[in-house]
């Protein structure tokens, strides 16, 4: 959230330091028509080649873009690498008592999968539709806000359009003139402002989060074929660093400790 608001102030900020380098003042970017149209009008556009689930997703999707929250891939590791080890030392069924604890609905539905006994080409491909639908909800509110930050612009200048028709019919008073095209300058630059530092961040920022969730459920799909394997701990957790950047990669030992990792060597050997 600090990062999206952090943004969000430097280019208001930057804004307003332009206009007042310029000599203008805050009161020259006040106008309420143009903010309406700049909002209202963009949203109304993409509404119409919207579903209703994605307008009711739509509060969810905000929250999540201002939070940023994603499922962490080193900690879905080692969870999978505990996971991992109970399996083999214990057996795959002592997992059962771990499915109902687990808050990942995507990781509670694999590892039920590997406790009933099912074979691994049904698991991926149960986990793989998972992952395709979330693929399409995700996209279809990135697609939203895409859609939005394009319609943005036209209707930023459909307002000025309006703006200036509305001031060529008060000619036969000049003086007013010049505030009148000041006016409706401004739909040009709401439109630009809430498509480029409003609507098109929040698509950019959606997307990042989907692409770092999608990498975290591919690990998390990974592990749960493993321990249906019959995987150590050791080697679970090497093959699924093996898909983070080499700085984020720890190592079995330091996720669970010298005895451990020294445990599951000699078990390997």
């Amino acid at each position: 959230m600090a990062l999206f608001l952090g943004g969000l102030i430097l280019g208001l900020a930057s804004l307003l330091a332009v206009l007042l380098m310029e000599g203008g003042s805050l009161g020259a970017l006040i106008g309420p028509s143009a903010f309406v149209l700049a909002v209202l009008g963009p949203f109304g556009a993409t509404l119409m080649g919207a579903g209703q689930q994605d307008v009711r997703n739509l509060p969810k999707a905000l929250a999540i873009a201002m939070k940023g929250r994603t499922p962490d891939a080193d900690a879905v590791i080692t969870l999978l690498g505990r996971f991992a080890d109970r399996a083999r030392k214990e057996g795959m069924l002592v997992l059962e008592s771990e499915v109902a604890e687990v808050e990942d609905h995507f990781l509670q539905t694999g590892l039920q999968l590997v406790v009933d006994g099912v074979d691994g080409d049904h698991v991926r491909g149960v986990l793989e539709a998972e992952l395709d639908a979330m693929r399409e909800r995700h996209h279809a509110l990135i697609k939203f806000f895409h859609t939005m930050a394009g319609f943005a612009p036209i209707f930023g200048l459909m307002g000025t359009i309006v703006g200036i028709v509305g001031v060529m019919g008060q000619l036969e008073e000049p003086a007013d003139l010049g505030h009148g095209i000041a006016l409706a300058l401004l739909g040009v630059l709401y439109g630009v402002l809430f498509g480029n530092l409003v609507y098109l961040p929040i698509a950019n920022k959606l997307e990042r989060l989907h692409n770092l969730e999608t990498e975290a459920r591919r690990l998390t799909l990974e592990g749960i074929l493993a321990i249906r394997e019959g995987m150590s701990a050791r080697l679970l957790v090497e093959r699924l660093e093996a898909r983070l950047a080499p700085e984020r990669r720890v190592g079995h030992q330091q996720r669970f400790g010298q005895a451990v990792a020294e445990a599951t060597h000699e078990e390997v050997a």
